[in-house]
């Protein structure tokens, strides 16, 4: 009896070894092995745009279920990742609108059908009769394999209905309406690229030669508070709109009112902003958010890293005077923003969920493929467990160590430091792809 005990609490020991093992392991590889397939979906895309570099994943209502993915290709317009019904089995295909309205490419990803009849929506012959055609169409179904090409027809006008509901560079109606409350006389809006290292900074909308609008989300004092903030070309705030809030009324509701609001729009972005007293961590919070959408403005308009973003990112590489902005791609959404520190290496500014809040971080990776600097910018999580994530004898395990790893979780705060671990492996994802 005692040696089958024995036996049984060995075998749940080495089940339970195995198991952490395979799951330490997956954290790692799991981000590079998706990294990989983005590479790949980053070339077909280029197929469908080939003069643009860096493709943005973009939100969509879709009533038809077809369109699984939609991708913003810099100013040049959308690329669609479609999946319908074929004759036989179902097609995978990308088709790219251009911003002047039409077909600026077609590309059969996935499709295994009757040779000689379905097969045909593959061919050069269809792919000629798609590209070019202004989105209002006709598109001509193939003779013989009217099923198989009907669906993608009927795929691609899916596409061309979710591209009008985005609107010109990308900027839903609905949005569209709040960000003419910021800047009522401009006509055309455009999502544009942004830099920011504290994770803040959602989107940015360039207002023609108005200025810029940046969505923005911080942690308020009950919860997230979502706000857009514009910014003039004169260097002064255009204007300012909470969009969600969810607060203690007569305190954290008052970054709402009327008179918070008027302390804020027509300051020069380099002016001091006041705190609400009583109010004090969320208007703190809202503030922070501000003066990260005044970074992002001034490393727009200059055309690099602003000096608050520099400050940041030479905690990481403090001799280093020079950063760029590097485009990537992240399939885990972990990697906000990624920096080349002249030869030195890079920076990635890392956002995370830990056990109680977001967990914010910038992590430096050198040439030797090493862990040159890991700097926790914004954590709110258990005293003596989560927040140990941003205490030095973390940080002590981190800093110095090979970038594959392995890094070890914190006992006590498995998920917020497991968290952190993940997002540096996202981070080496990108660093090897973008190096």
């Amino acid at each position: 009896m005692k040696k089958t005990i024995t036996l049984t609490l060995f075998l749940a020991f080495v089940s339970a070894l195995a198991g952490g093992i395979l799951a330490y392991v997956n954290s790692i590889t799991s981000p590079i092995i998706e990294e990989k397939k983005m590479a790949v979906l980053r070339e077909s895309l280029q197929v469908i745009f080939p003069n643009t570099q860096t493709f943005t994943e973009t939100t969509f209502v879709d009533s038809t279920g077809y369109i699984v993915t939609v991708y913003q290709a810099g100013t040049d317009g959308y690329a669609f990742r479609v999946k319908v019904q074929g004759y036989a089995n179902p097609i995978e295909f990308l088709v790219g609108i251009k911003s002047d309205s039409t077909i600026g490419g077609f590309s059969v990803t996935a499709v295994n059908d009757t040779p000689g009849l379905g097969m045909k929506v593959k061919d050069d012959a269809f792919k000629n009769s798609i590209v070019g055609k202004s989105v209002d169409g006709p598109f001509d179904t193939i003779a013989g394999a009217t099923v198989s090409s009907g669906a993608v027809v009927g795929g691609i006008n899916a596409a061309v209905a979710v591209y009008k509901t985005l609107g010109q560079g990308g900027v839903p109606d609905t949005l569209k309406t709040n960000l003419l409350k910021i800047f009522p006389n401009t006509a055309n809006f455009t999502e544009t690229q942004f830099t920011d290292a504290t994770g803040y900074i959602k989107k940015a909308y360039k207002a023609d030669a108005s200025g810029y609008v940046f969505s923005v989300s911080v942690q308020g004092f009950h919860a997230n508070i979502d706000f857009l903030i514009g910014i003039k070309s004169d260097n002064t705030v255009a204007g300012y709109i909470v969009t969600a809030i969810s607060d203690s009324s007569g305190y954290g509701m008052k970054v709402s009112e009327a008179a918070f609001i008027n302390s804020v729009v027509g300051k020069s972005i380099t002016g001091q902003f006041d705190i609400i007293a009583g109010a004090t961590i969320s208007s703190s919070a809202v503030v922070n958010g501000i003066e990260a959408a005044i970074g992002s403005y001034q490393a727009l308009t200059s055309g690099g890293v602003s000096d608050t973003i520099k400050t940041s990112l030479q905690q990481i590489f403090p001799t280093v005077n020079n950063f760029s902005v590097v485009s990537f791609t992240d399939s885990t959404g972990y990697v906000k923003a990624a920096y080349k520190a002249g030869t030195s290496g890079y920076v990635f500014s890392i956002q995370v969920q830990g056990y109680r809040n977001r967990i914010e971080y910038l992590v430096g990776i050198s040439p030797s493929n090493t862990i040159a600097g890991y700097k926790v910018t914004y954590v709110n999580d258990t005293p003596g467990r989560g927040m140990k994530v941003g205490e030095t004898a973390f940080i002590n395990s981190i800093i110095g160590k090979p970038m594959a790893g392995p890094f070890d979780t914190i006992s006590g705060a498995t998920i917020s430091s497991r968290a952190v671990i993940k997002g540096i492996g996202s981070a080496v994802a990108v660093y090897q792809s973008v190096k």
